[in-house]
């Protein structure tokens, strides 16, 4: 999830102390709010081209080429 939410300058970090975390993904400042990502995964989720997968699924889906049928 950091992928989506960290590299649009929301924060997740370790703290101080080794073990636990920080976040600020539910923060209402700034460009882009952790509610507005949160909107767009559901949108492309509920997409008709959106299909879930396990890992091990889409290198046999991209060989078989059933990844890539319209």
């Amino acid at each position: 999830m950091y992928a989506f939410f960290g590299n649009s300058g929301l924060e997740f970090g370790l703290n101080e102390d080794g073990v636990t975390n920080y976040c600020n993904w539910n923060s209402t400042e700034g460009d882009i709010k952790g509610v507005d990502i949160a909107q767009a995964l559901l949108d492309i989720s509920a997409s008709p081209a959106f299909e879930l997968r396990v890992d091990s699924d889409f290198p046999s889906g991209v060989k078989d080429g059933l990844l890539w049928q319209a």
